[in-house]
């Protein structure tokens, strides 16, 4: 599963982030549920949340069979 999240970061999320000099990385995997970090021009930002929310979670939902949430490192 870590590596089936890794390559959605790496093809579909990150490239939409990239064009805001953003990035996102997975952090650790446990019981299914993924936490990841978002970096860049991401980090501070203020559609932080709603970039998280509204992009990153569902694609990772979506895209990677077994995951059950995503969480954002605070």
């Amino acid at each position: 599963m870590e590596n089936e999240i890794k390559r959605v970061i790496n093809e579909i999320v990150n490239p939409q982030l990239a064009s805001h000099g953003g990035s996102c990385e997975l952090v650790t995997v446990y019981d299914s549920v993924a936490l990841v970090r978002m970096q860049g021009g991401c980090k501070g930002c203020p559609g932080r949340q709603m970039t998280f929310l509204n992009g990153i979670k569902p694609l990772l939902l979506e895209n990677c069979e077994g995951l059950i949430d995503v969480m954002l490192e605070r």
